[in-house]
């Protein structure tokens, strides 16, 4: 089928809110190419488990589009009209399924030797996007901590080296409950500044409480439900004998749970959370690394103004069967700290990935070394500061710069 012969009724199967919009676009997008709509419909078809920015863009994109003349988006959008596509993919049912056609499309353009083409006309076409749509600015400058528990520790191993050139190290941070004074300032901004989906907190263990309502948040304890029907479903696909990686992406792409949710009471973050079970590596596993990767991914998709991710301890590692099979109740502490450290430096990494990035503030800690490292606009790079400092302290020289 091409988009000429789309109809209303090749949405049917779609979610209300992505629905909608695609009939309410129906006219531009049998206007489009076949490999550029397929594209569109990849994102589209999510709209209704979407946070606010990733449906902002979404609709940008459409608004973008029907908003030029027929002239100039012919010329925005020849190049992918002039793919050389095999009747295989268009036969496919691409409206239902866009993203195996994307996967397909991929296969396809890689082995014909288009793909450097097709990335080049990808990028043309985003260029054009973000200039006529500049992305917004965040409501207030972007903040976010990182907390090492008290359970992560490693004798002589030098904390956050990584992240050191890029702000001030405090190699003695003293005072008490450092956890709930960064919460409280967690919640402070959530009051100052309500945004929905922008304020959040990840624990890599249980919740420590928040008096607050415009907190996003959920952690590793609360899921263990959602996390052993992951487990179950990736085990039946592997036991089958079926197939390998390819399938078990495939079906865990097209899996919803029926049963069991994050405990967060709120669905589009029991849809993230299982996301994060299902498509990330190691996040069903350790504790750490779904720490790590529920902060990229909550940074990419709500793109918050805050977030506090604390890193508890993980399972020590075994046979890959093995921890698939059954939790480990023997803790590995040094091991997580190493985790803990180089996901404080990969959550500053995705955070500057977003707009404002130059106004952003930056703190990891560690409660078991009492040192911390602290980065923002007007904090003095690669130093280290002489006396001991609190968080209270801490976080007041962060929010001053």
């Amino acid at each position: 089928m091409q988009p000429r012969e789309l109809t209303r009724d090749n949405f049917k199967t779609y979610p209300p809110l992505a629905r909608e919009l695609a009939c309410a676009q129906l006219s531009l997008l049998r206007e489009l190419p076949l490999a550029l709509v397929a594209i569109l419909l990849r994102d589209e078809i999510d709209l209704d488990s979407c946070f606010p920015p990733e449906k902002k863009s979404i609709e940008d994109r459409f608004t973008f589009l029907a908003s030029l003349p027929a002239d100039a988006r012919n010329r925005l959008t020849e190049g992918f009209a002039s793919l050389s596509l095999p009747d295989q993919l268009s036969a496919q049912d691409w409206v239902r399924f866009p993203r195996k056609f994307e996967e397909d499309l991929s296969a396809f353009l890689w082995s014909s030797h288009q793909l450097d083409k097709f990335r080049e006309i990808s990028e043309q076409f985003v260029d054009a996007l973000h200039k006529a749509v500049p992305a917004q600015q965040p409501p207030t400058p972007r903040w976010a901590a990182v907390i090492l528990s008290a359970g992560l520790h490693k004798d002589g191993y030098p904390l956050f080296r990584k992240l050191r050139d890029h702000g001030v190290f405090f190699p003695s941070v003293i005072g008490e409950d450092g956890t709930g004074v960064i919460l409280r300032h967690l919640a402070g901004r959530g009051s100052a500044t309500p945004v929905p989906y922008g304020h959040w907190y990840i624990d890599g263990a249980s919740l420590t409480p928040v008096q607050s309502s415009g907190i996003n948040r959920f952690s590793w304890n609360e899921s263990t439900k959602l996390r052993a029907e992951v487990l179950r479903k990736v085990q039946s696909v592997i036991g089958s004998g079926a197939g390998g990686p390819e399938m078990l992406r495939t079906v865990m792409a097209g899996w919803t749970s029926q049963d069991e949710n994050a405990g967060a009471s709120d669905l589009l973050i029991d849809s993230l959370v299982q996301r994060i079970y299902d498509e990330g590596s190691g996040t069903q596993i350790f504790s750490t690394t779904f720490v790590q990767w529920s902060a990229r991914e909550v940074l990419r998709r709500a793109q918050p103004v805050s977030l506090v991710a604390r890193f508890g301890p993980r399972q020590r590692q075994r046979s890959l069967n093995d921890m698939f099979a059954r939790q480990s109740e023997e803790m590995d502490a040094q091991g997580s700290l190493v985790d803990g450290d180089f996901g404080a430096y990969y959550t500053w990494i995705n955070l500057n990935r977003l707009t404002g990035s130059q106004n952003t503030s930056f703190i990891a800690w560690s409660e078991s070394h009492h040192q911390a490292v602290a980065i923002g606009p007007g904090l003095p790079r690669g130093t280290q500061a002489p006396d001991p400092v609190s968080i209270e302290r801490l976080l007041k020289l962060v929010a001053s710069t």
